[in-house]
C-alpha cells in the first residue's frame, strides 16, 4: 500500500506520494482536470501498489475525489488535521505541527519538507541546512574576488522543490507581503543599474546599412 497526501489549489493538485515506512516515492504536481487526474493515476500507477490518500475538504475536492476513485485510489475527503487511519500520513510526526504554522506551507508541502529533512539534529546551524537543501548560490573565489552565482541545486530534489513551493506562496502572504515588494524593488534597481554603462551603444547593424554611402 502507498500513501499519498494531495493538496488542491485553484490551477494545480499537488501530491506526495510515501510508501508504509515512510520513505518518499514520488513528489509532483498535476492539473485538477479530467485530463490530469487521468495522467496523475497512470504516472503512479507504474509503482504497482494500491494507493490510499486524503485531500482536505474544500471546493473541487469531490471530484478529484471521484476521478481518483474510478481509477482504482482509496481517496477520503476530510480536514488534514483530522484524518485518522492514514498511517504513515496521519501520524503524529514532530515537525509538521510546527511547519504547518509557517506562511505559504501547506500539509503536503509540511509532511515533504519533513520526510526530507529527517531529524534536524544533524545540521550545526541553519546554514549546514541551508547547503544541504541546495537553495544557496554557487560561491567563485579567486584571490580577492568573491562572486556568487546561480543556485547549487545540490542535495534532494524534492525539498527543494518544496521550499520554492513555499517560498511561492508566501510572498503573498500580509506577514511577507511588503518585504517581498521591497527586495523585488530593490533587486530590480541593482539590475537596471548594472545594465547601464557610460559609453554609449554602439550602432545596430541595421543603422549601419541604413546610413551606409553608396
Amino acid at each position: 500500500m502507498l500513501y499519498a497526501g494531495l493538496d488542491l489549489s485553484r490551477k494545480r493538485l499537488d501530491f506526495h506520494l510515501l510508501d508504509a515506512g515512510g520513505a518518499t516515492v514520488d513528489v509532483g504536481a498535476s492539473p485538477p482536470d479530467a485530463d490530469g487526474l487521468r495522467s496523475l493515476s497512470e504516472r503512479l500507477a507504474r509503482h504497482g501498489e494500491p494507493i490510499r490518500a486524503a485531500i482536505e475538504s474544500m471546493n473541487g475536492a469531490r471530484f478529484v475525489h471521484d476521478r481518483l476513485e474510478f481509477a482504482g485510489w482509496q481517496v477520503e475527503i476530510a480536514d488534514a488535521q483530522k484524518v485518522k487511519g492514514l498511517a504513515p500520513l496521519a501520524g503524529d510526526h514532530q515537525y509538521v505541527p510546527l511547519l504547518l504554522t509557517v506562511p505559504g506551507i501547506s500539509w503536503v508541502l509540511a509532511y515533504t519538507i519533513a520526510a526530507e529533512l529527517g531529524d534536524i539534529e544533524r545540521f550545526a546551524s541553519p546554514r549546514k541546512l541551508a547547503g544541504y537543501s541546495g537553495l544557496c548560490p554557487r560561491v567563485y573565489q579567486s584571490g580577492e574576488r568573491d562572486l556568487r552565482g546561480p543556485l547549487s541545486k545540490q542535495g534532494p530534489r524534492y525539498l527543494r522543490w518544496a521550499l520554492v513551493e513555499a517560498a511561492t506562496h508566501a510572498c503573498t502572504h500580509p506577514v511577507y507581503r511588503d518585504r517581498y515588494q521591497q527586495t523585488k524593488a530593490r533587486i530590480g534597481k541593482t539590475a537596471r543599474r548594472q545594465g547601464r554603462t557610460d559609453r554609449p551603444r554602439p550602432p545596430t547593424v541595421r543603422g549601419d546599412l541604413a546610413h551606409a554611402q553608396p
